[in-house]
């Protein structure tokens, strides 16, 4: 598969699996309301996963590449307050 389209790939089901357990649980689907970075972690994920596989890295190697860039991304969103700013004339509190 060509790079873009497995990071298009990666970052789409990652999102959907999201969207899909908020729905199950009841909740709004944080994808669709949140400015933290989530389906941005999701393509920095699948990004790292798609280069470390080009580049010929070992299969153990591309995983924890693609883990670390996505879950580090996601963790550094949630832990350390990272998340896109509010756009002007946006209603934060939705």
């Amino acid at each position: 598969m060509p790079p873009l389209s497995a990071v298009a790939l990666g970052a789409v089901t990652a999102s959907f699996g999201g969207i899909l357990r908020d729905i199950l649980a009841g909740d709004r689907a944080m994808v669709l309301w949140s400015r933290d970075f989530y389906v941005t972690a999701a393509a920095a994920g699948a990004g790292a996963t798609a280069l470390l596989t080009t580049l010929g890295f070992s299969a153990p190697l591309v995983m924890l590449g693609g883990l670390a860039a996505g879950f580090g991304l996601r963790a550094g969103s949630i832990l350390l307050g990272w998340s896109f700013p509010n756009l002007p004339g946006s209603d934060a509190s939705r």
